[in-house]
């Protein structure tokens, strides 16, 4: 009898927890996302911001934490989207499509790269990885380059 009251209770608590994380998983969303302004950005990304797109309004500025990290998401009026992390480095710089992201945001030798083998198309997107920067083009064509800009190799096809 204990043993059947035992499991009765384990698979109570179970439907409980189950239902309140369920429940709740609404709320936590809201939680993760804080919308802020400029001026409660890092100074490092109100710096990026100004350099490259001095005369470009926020159209929205996001804190997000996930899990332990906190990364903040500036939408611009002119539809760019760009990702720092909490320090406010830059960590993913995203044009509208057909445009290009501003001369002088990724590294040079990745830039060089791209304007000597690729000349009729620009950056269109740029993110920072663990071995260094995912590049994707107008084109579509993406690649991966190292830390230092050097190329890796292709990561699909236009």
């Amino acid at each position: 009898m204990k043993k059947n009251y035992l499991k009765l209770l384990l698979v109570s608590l179970f439907l409980v927890g189950g239902l309140s994380l369920t429940s709740c998983s609404d709320k936590d969303d809201e939680e993760l996302e804080q919308t802020i302004t400029i001026s409660q950005l890092p100074s490092q990304a109100q710096t990026f911001l100004n350099q490259y797109f001095a005369d470009v309004k926020a159209k929205s500025i996001e804190k997000q934490y996930i899990t332990t990290i906190v990364m903040y998401k500036v939408e611009l009026v002119n539809d760019f989207e760009i990702m720092f992390n909490s320090e406010g480095v830059w960590q993913e710089v995203d044009a509208p499509d057909n445009k290009t992201i501003p001369t002088g945001i990724a590294p040079s030798a990745i830039e060089e790269y791209v304007n000597s083998n690729y000349p009729d198309y620009g950056i269109n997107e740029i993110n920072k990885t663990g071995e260094g920067y995912n590049v994707e083009l107008i084109s579509g064509l993406e690649m991966a380059f190292n830390e230092l800009g050097e190329f890796l190799r292709v990561i699909s096809d236009f």
